[in-house]
């Protein structure tokens, strides 16, 4: 998109919105504009005019003050199509002022940008006020494209308050920009009846649970009436529903609560019937329903940034993600930037429960990834912080001219490219070699058919377009490559991130998930998010993401999550995968509190630290006694430990107070191993069969390569050397010396409620399937 591209359209749409939406008149309009330094004053009407006035004075002075009129309208009416002329001569810090509570997006988005271009501006300055805002485009409501400028530039809105108008275009699109700074302190939202949700209180649920009569809440009602006006015929609203605490309960986040919206019907003011599509699971009468509209925009937006830094910002409603930053060219920066939910309450008393419909915080495909510090994400309809990379899939391949066939619904020049470095790995994901791209191209041959499984990511070929893509070396891993094949991009996976020291709440997803490498999350509060509070893997079935590798997890506050810290990788449910690719990570000085599934999780991995971490009233639950969230994971075991070579475990103490409600957790043996070799910190048990899921695992070579030879058990699971004391069962912490491991084979009460023959299936003939790879063996 370029800096002029649709104004005519944009000056309609907002006089539409203007007329129809906001109901707003023209003469709420105007336009000040000051330069700094400034020795005249020169007042022009119309458009066209030309400055005469103070001829002997530089251009710069010209234009200390411009209130541009339209004598056709008896109002004033804001354009700086000759403002901007006048400010790439200016100098210095530039002031934009308006002239009432109106900012025309257009033209403060032209103004930004032509003072960006003038290397003599160092940036522009709001004028503090309350501001609604007219869309710049269908993009955005204020769009600031830079011109290859890499000196630093500020744009500063100190005091503003900026109210959106449109609820279907974003707030603020920062586009290519090296080295802009975007501070407050300012707070930003959208105009009540642009809200991008709606919400209300559950009065009744039909027997079949696929009906629901909701209360709307007062202030929000304007927003139902809008979405239900715009999205009625056809469109479905994707939901959440709160407990009366206004909590998320853990893995009751109201992801299946979907409104079908012709289905609603009015009974009385405030008060509609509603369908939804699919069973939502436990909802309860006096709940409080969240219903989002359809919506891919983002309340500020970086596209192919570097060195742009967020500061000082409050976000009360995003209609999409809340901070979106796309294939980042480096590092940005937040910092004590806000995203909550507006805490002003409604004429009936009632909060608004959420401050963006998706991520609060989203980065794909960065060449480095994001630095947040000091910073709140609450309430967003997702998880709180993402960053991740793209994988791919390997459709054919051609050793003769060293070039991979890749497969995606989309493959971006921004997501991969010339000079990116991939890692192969095979169907099972054992880790084939290292290459750096040397040409990307696309083709519109085909290589395979449309109904051909996707068997790592899932679904089919159908919508896949095609890339030939040449490498410039051919490991001898790559040798023998089979089909269905995938790939990761290290150099551009958002490594090196930086998460430290927010605070993140309520959050519908996730707390942290981070599918990149080289990162720190460290001093983050992290409370009552749907999900787990950390997640470190890649997700295949949303193709995202890389292995995990060099990264530190320490000094983190978890309270109330479903889960804790995980650093895993899988393929199904069915088991995690077999080889250790994520490596060198380190797990430290962290507080657990309350998770009821999976305290903390490690897998698929190599060279592991996990050390100081205190746990307390994990698996506590007054209401539900299921512990496991995969078919592999071993019931009521706080620490589960799985396909990992090189692991230390020291200092890690586990203990319960008076607010366990309902002890389900295994102290005795609190930590379980499977497949697991170079252990430090506990002693191996005695030789036991391995878990049999890994006897049905794909081979080394894919399930088309046939079965791998039979490799030797290893230990089936650690504990304690002995059981707790009392003063660390009542809630002191206890002695490193627990972190031994118990001798004999699994006791009885361990293995009770051991998963059925259903998540861990007969060995199949051939014994144990083993790592075949002499440098990354696990055995």
């Amino acid at each position: 998109m370029g800096q002029a591209s649709g104004h005519g359209a944009t000056e309609a749409l907002a006089t539409m919105i203007m007329r129809d939406r906001i109901c707003m008149k023209w003469c709420s309009k105007g336009l000040h504009v000051v330069l700094q330094r400034c020795e005249h004053q020169v007042a022009f009407k119309g458009t066209e005019d030309v400055a005469t006035e103070g001829a002997s004075a530089s251009t710069e002075a010209a234009l200390s003050q411009l209130t541009v009129t339209d004598s056709t309208k008896s109002a004033v009416l804001q354009t700086t199509q000759s403002a901007t002329y006048f400010v790439s001569t200016a100098s210095g810090m530039l002031s934009y002022s308006p002239n009432g509570t109106v900012l025309d997006g257009n033209d403060f988005s032209n103004f930004l940008m032509a003072a960006h271009k003038n290397s003599a501006v160092t940036g522009v300055r709001l004028a503090s006020g309350s501001y609604q805002v007219l869309p710049f485009s269908t993009d955005a409501h204020i769009y600031f494209f830079c011109s290859g400028r890499t000196a630093a530039f500020e744009v500063d809105i100190t005091g503003s308050a900026l109210y959106f108008t449109d609820a279907s275009i974003g707030g603020i699109l920062i586009d290519t920009c090296n080295g802009v700074t975007l501070h407050g302190p300012a707070n930003l939202t959208y105009i009540p009846d642009q809200w991008p949700y709606t919400q209300g209180t559950i009065l009744n649920i039909t027997s079949d649970n696929l009906g629901v009569t909701i209360k709307i809440h007062a202030a929000f009602l304007a927003a139902w009436q809008r979405i239900l006006a715009t999205y009625g015929d056809d469109y479905a609203g994707g939901g959440v529903v709160y407990e009366n605490g206004l909590v998320l309960p853990p893995y009751r986040d109201g992801t299946n609560f979907v409104v079908y919206f012709p289905s609603v019907v009015q009974i009385s003011n405030d008060t509609y019937s509603m369908a939804l599509r699919q069973d939502p699971g436990i909802i309860r009468i006096n709940d409080t329903a969240v219903i989002t509209q359809p919506t891919v925009n983002t309340g500020i937006a970086m596209n192919n940034c570097i060195n742009v830094v967020l500061m000082d910002l409050t976000m009360f409603f995003a209609a999409g993600f809340g901070f979106y930053d796309g294939t980042p060219k480096g590092t940005n920066t937040l910092l004590r930037v806000a995203l909550i939910p507006d805490p002003t309450p409604g004429p009936d008393g009632q909060l608004p429960l959420m401050s963006a419909i998706h991520d609060g915080y989203h980065s794909t495909s960065g060449k480095a990834g994001p630095i947040i510090s000091s910073s709140q994400f609450v309430g967003a309809g997702d998880d709180a912080i993402a960053i991740h990379g793209r994988m791919y899939t390997v459709a054919a391949v051609s050793q003769s001219s060293k070039t991979l066939t890749l497969a995606a619904n989309i493959i971006s020049t921004y997501e991969l490219n010339v000079g990116d470095t991939i890692n192969v790995y095979n169907p099972a994901a054992k880790f084939l070699g290292t290459a750096t791209i040397s040409s990307f191209t696309f083709t519109s041959k085909a290589p395979v058919a449309p109904s051909t499984p996707d068997i790592v990511f899932g679904g089919t070929f159908q919508y896949y377009n095609y890339y030939l893509t040449k490498v410039t070396s051919w490991p001898s891993g790559f040798a023998g490559m089979p089909f269905n094949s995938f790939i990761t991009v290290p150099s551009r996976n958002g490594m090196n991130y930086k998460v430290t020291n927010n605070y993140i709440s309520n959050n519908r997803g996730h707390g942290v998930v981070t599918r990149a490498s080289g990162g720190t999350v460290s001093g983050n509060t992290i409370v009552g998010n749907s999900y787990g509070a950390i997640e470190l893997a890649p997700t295949f079935n949303a193709v995202e993401g890389a292995f995990i590798k060099d990264t530190v997890v320490s000094n983190n506050v978890i309270r109330n999550e479903a889960q804790g810290i995980n650093l895993y990788a899988s393929l199904s449910t069915d088991h995690p995968i077999l080889y250790p690719d994520n490596t060198n990570v380190q797990i430290i000085n962290n507080q657990i509190t309350g998770p009821q599934f999976g305290p903390l999780g490690v897998g698929s991995a190599a060279t592991i630290t996990v050390s100081g971490n205190r746990f307390l009233n994990v698996m506590c639950s007054a209401f539900d006694t299921n512990t496991r969230q995969y078919n592999w994971e071993i019931p009521n075991t706080p620490m589960q430990i799985f396909n990992v070579n090189g692991i230390t475990l020291t200092n890690n103490t586990f203990a319960i107070d008076s607010n366990c409600a309902h002890s389900v957790a295994n102290y005795a043996q609190p930590i379980y191993l499977v497949n697991v070799t170079n252990v430090v910190g506990v002693t191996k048990a005695a030789a036991a069969a391995v878990s049999s899921f890994q006897a049905v695992a794909p081979g080394p070579a894919g399930a088309a390569a046939g079965a791998a030879a039979p490799g030797p058990a290893v230990q089936r699971s650690l504990g304690w050397a002995t059981s707790p004391d009392a003063a660390d069962v009542a809630g002191a912490p206890g002695p490193a010396a627990h972190e031994g491991a118990w001798t004999g084979s699994p006791q009885s009460a361990d293995m009770a409620s051991a998963p059925s023959a259903q998540a861990f299936p007969a060995a199949a003939a051939g014994g144990v399937l083993a790592v075949q790879d002499s440098a990354r063996t696990l055995t």
